[in-house]
């Protein structure tokens, strides 16, 4: 995404907002990575069927 700087705002605030935008997109391209590495991850566990995600029973340890 591309905007010109309006001629009212500083340059250092115009460098401060342009870094946050590359902040934010960062965020969220890591946030989409790993909603897809789950959905696949979720896609592979119903595949594999209910027996092979069931987790084992917890025991007390008293």
């Amino acid at each position: 995404m591309t905007c010109d700087k309006p001629e009212q705002i500083r340059d250092d605030i115009w460098n401060q907002h342009l870094r946050w935008l590359d902040l934010i997109s960062d965020e969220c391209r890591s946030n989409q990575q790993k909603d897809r590495s789950r959905q696949r991850q979720q896609t592979a566990d119903t595949r594999q069927g209910p027996e092979s995600s069931a987790k084992p029973p917890v025991t007390s340890s008293r």
